[in-house]
Formats: structure tokens, sequence, C-alpha cells
């Protein structure tokens, strides 16, 4: 997206949300307004709660926090990977720009393929390669 644009602009004009299916779950900053676009859709918001006046958290606040947290690094993870893309690296020349969308896209795609930067034992995938994770505890 080029130009100035909000959080909810990017998010609404990017055709994301036509790829999102009733019960998927949405994870964003405070900043990201787009209740109302995921409830139509009936998918799940996760965002950072807020004190509003409060002093602290409640417990449910507290814990959805830390888990929004925990699996944020995850998302910082991947953005630094696809950033740190030798394709984006340096000075673009100029007759490139009509194409940046497009190596980003590409940096992102291929960033698939590259190993995780965080190996969570809490997040292992069976043997049976189907995909559910692991109890821990049972290992």
């Amino acid at each position: 997206m080029e130009g100035s644009m909000s959080d909810k602009g990017v998010i609404v004009n990017s055709n994301l949300l036509t790829r999102l299916q009733k019960g998927d779950g949405v994870m964003t900053d405070r900043g990201y307004e787009i209740t109302a676009e995921l409830q139509a859709i009936g998918c799940e918001l996760y965002k950072p709660p807020v004190l509003d006046g409060r002093q602290n958290f409640t417990r449910e606040e507290e814990i959805l926090t830390k888990a929004i947290a925990s699996s944020r690094i995850y998302t910082e993870h991947a953005i630094a990977d696809i950033k740190d893309n030798r394709l984006l690296q340096g000075v673009m020349p100029f007759n490139l720009l009509p194409v940046v969308d497009n190596l980003v896209y590409i940096a992102a795609y291929l960033r698939n393929f590259g190993s995780s930067r965080i190996h969570d034992k809490r997040f292992v995938v069976s043997e049976d390669r189907s995909g559910d994770l692991d109890d821990p505890k049972q290992n």
C-alpha cells in the first residue's frame, strides 16, 4: 500500500479480510480498530486490554496480555526475517519502485521455508506430522 493510510485502511484495502473464515482468530495491537469488520465475518479479535482509567488489569486480562505477548514474538521474528532478506537490503534503485511490493511478497513467501528463530519445546509438531501440537507435559 503506497502513501499514508491508517492501519484499518491497509487491512480493508488489502483484501486480507476476504481470506478469513468464521472462527478464525486475528491478533492485533491496540491501534487496530477492525472489531466490526471481524465480527461481520465471525472472527475472534485478540488484542491487549486497556486499563481505561483503572489501576490494574483483572486476572483474566493479565493472562490474556501474557498470552498475546508470548505469541507476538513469533510475528516479530517473522517480520525481522522478511526485513533481513537480501532482496530488501541496501539502497534500492528507483527503477525497482514498481516491483517493491512483489519483492516484499517474495521475501515473505521465502520466509515460510526458513527455520524458526524460536525453539520453544511447548510447540512441538507431533511425530505423525498431522499438525497437532504435542502436550509438553506428556513428553
